[in-house]
Formats: C-alpha cells, sequence, structure tokens
C-alpha cells in the first residue's frame, strides 16, 4: 500500500548465517582465543541486525519521500513446517512514524529495545531466536491514527 502519508516496504533480510558463530577473544597473554558463541548472544545480535536494517529502511524512506509512516516487514527464509521447503517469513512488522523515528539518537540505540516506540509484532526467545510474526495492515495504521 502507498500514499502520501504511508507506504509499506518488506525487507528481506539474510537468515542466521549472517552472524558469526565463533567468538574471538584476545587473552592478556596475547593469545587469540575461539570459542563457540552462546546461543543467547548469537540470537541477540541477530535480533540487532533485523531491527537495525528496519530503521536503516525507514530512514532512507523518510529522507526519501515526504512520508509520516513506514511499514517495514523483515522477512527471512524459514523452514515451513508443513511443507519442510524454504519460505519467505516474517520475523519482524513495525509502524514506524516519522515524528517518532527523528528524536530517537541513532548513535546510542539499543536496535532491538527501540521498537518498544512504535506499534510492532516481533516474538523473540532468547533459546530460540526470532519466530514468525503477524503482519502488521493499513487497519493498525489506520487505528494508529485515531
Amino acid at each position: 500500500m502507498k500514499s502520501k502519508e504511508f507506504i509499506k516496504v518488506d525487507l528481506h533480510v539474510n537468515g542466521e548465517e549472517i552472524i558469526p558463530q565463533e567468538k574471538k577473544v584476545q587473552l592478556t597473554s596475547g593469545k587469540l582465543s575461539i570459542k563457540k558463541m552462546p546461543k543467547g548472544e548469537f540470537y541477540e545480535l541477530y535480533q540487532d541486525y533485523v531491527c537495525s536494517s528496519t530503521l536503516r529502511i525507514a530512514n532512507e524512506m523518510f529522507q526519501l519521500l515526504p512520508l509520516e509512516t513506514v511499514n517495514v516487514t523483515a522477512l527471512t527464509e524459514m523452514v515451513d513446517s508443513k511443507t519442510g521447503h524454504l519460505k519467505d517469513t516474517p520475523i519482524l512488522s513495525v509502524l514506524i512514524h516519522k515524528k517518532t523515528f527523528e528524536k530517537l539518537n541513532l548513535d546510542c540505540i539499543d536496535p532491538s529495545d527501540s521498537m518498544a516506540n512504535f506499534i510492532h509484532n516481533m516474538n523473540f526467545k532468547r533459546t530460540k531466536g526470532m519466530q514468525k510474526v503477524k503482519i502488521l495492515t493499513s487497519e493498525e495504521f489506520i487505528t494508529e491514527k485515531l
């Protein structure tokens, strides 16, 4: 849906392979230690990647177009349990209002925490990562404006 005030953007984000599986740390002895990254930390990094990508898209849309709200849905390929095949699956859907967005200090926020400033659907579990969510529709946008 597109209007003078509102645009819907589907953002296809990379899968979890974008985040390294290992964590590298320099020891006090100067040697490099490589350990498997804990699942919770891995999933939190992936969540921040998805949320920061969403914020970047909103920022670019506000810079390019005279919009009041951007509806961004982040999609990634996940296995559909019904078919066993990969399918684009929504893992974040958010309505980002320009006035609220402009108040954010993007250099200091946690991208995942910043979603609380907006109407959004995100289902994150520290042990399982981001899960499938319902896509926000224009009805939520209209309800929010009233």
